[in-house]
């Protein structure tokens, strides 16, 4: 470990010292040591649900004017956490989508594709197509089988 964590008990704040002690002078008398297992925590910390009363959002730490979720919360949070993730994750394969499908339809619309062109702008909307199925999937969207964009 090249630092040695202290901790502000009062707040939870964390500051990183110099191991050599050529920044001890500078340690305010209100902070101690960290435990190595509260350091392993503060540098790998575990995800937990954090919720506004409304929305439900996974974070590795503490999110302004949210708290942590309980897990009644999280039962019933889940699923629109889940619908928003797979919405937003469609929402930016289908931005990809887009803007490969767009030079290959020009070349297209202008007669001036070649057959690889034309398979690959084939290829790409039915890409665009099953990205656009996925909430038919039976467990959407807690479940689902992504499709595999075009090589």
């Amino acid at each position: 470990m090249s630092h040695k964590y202290m901790v502000r008990p009062a707040t939870g704040e964390v500051f990183a010292y110099e191991i050599d002690g050529s920044q001890d002078s500078f340690i305010p008398q209100d902070l101690r040591p960290m435990s190595v297992q509260e350091i392993e925590r503060h540098l790998n910390p575990e995800p937990s649900y954090w919720t506004d009363g409304i929305s439900l959002a996974l974070s590795y730490g503490g999110m302004p004017g949210w708290r942590i979720a309980s897990s009644a919360e999280v039962e019933a949070l889940r699923p629109a956490l889940l619908l928003r993730e797979a919405t937003d994750k469609a929402a930016e394969l289908r931005q990809a989508a887009d803007y490969a499908i767009a030079p290959l339809q020009d070349a297209v619309d202008l007669d001036d594709s070649t057959e690889a062109e034309a398979a690959a702008l084939k290829e790409w909307k039915r890409y665009r197509i099953a990205l656009g199925r996925l909430p038919e999937q039976p467990g959407y969207p807690e479940l689902i089988d992504w499709p595999a964009p075009p090589a």
